[in-house]
């Protein structure tokens, strides 16, 4: 076909296999696993796959439930390391730079895949991109230091098998131990902002 997919590589697998962040091709779009879960219809039934999608251009999301042995097509994605500058003002575009040859790209923010509160000068970077297209934006490092800013406070009895949400200085909200204080640095895992330790 003549479409903008002509050019792109895939790889088929069968939806048993699809995982978070897979990129795949469906209903003549570029969609993004966002979630998925093995589900059977009835006690000997069927294994289905529930994923939730979400398309790469324009952002909208689609609920599709695949055979478990259904053939899907996977999109070959390249990577590229750089390290995050700065956002603009309206908060729609990311500016990188090429740590190796210190040359500025810039990546719409809707590419992100984590908060963008977890951004920082320097910060070190993944772009996917597929022809050209950048499809995420990952964190090269999994996890983040923060500062506590804030501690909901928790009754004696409780607080040493507990957790209790903290608010941290970049303004996210994070499940912590009930020994975690206010002031404290923690290690928070930024795919699902869940607490590692504190530093």
């Amino acid at each position: 076909s003549n479409n903008m997919f002509a050019r792109f590589r895939f790889a088929s697998v069968v939806a048993n296999d699809i995982k978070k962040r897979m990129v795949l091709t469906h209903k003549g779009g570029l969609w993004k696993v966002v979630k998925y879960q093995a589900t059977r219809s009835g006690a000997r039934g069927a294994a289905y796959i529930q994923v939730e999608l979400k398309e790469v251009l324009k952002g909208t999301k689609l609920n599709e439930r695949f055979r478990s042995t259904e053939k899907v097509d996977q999109v070959s994605l390249s990577q590229k390391r750089y390290q995050f500058l700065f956002m603009d003002a309206s908060g729609t575009t990311l500016t990188l730079m090429d740590p190796q040859t210190f040359e500025q790209t810039e990546v719409p923010t809707s590419a992100l895949d984590f908060p963008q509160e977890y951004l920082e000068d320097g910060m070190e970077v993944i772009v996917e991109y597929h022809a050209d297209i950048p499809l995420s934006v990952t964190p090269h490092r999994h996890n983040a230091i923060c500062v506590v800013a804030q501690c909901d406070p928790m009754r004696a009895d409780t607080v040493a098998r507990a957790t209790t949400p903290a608010t941290l200085t970049n303004g996210r909200k994070v499940l912590v131990p009930g020994f975690v204080k206010e002031g404290d640095k923690i290690e928070v895992k930024i795919e699902d902002e869940s607490y590692v330790s504190r530093v």
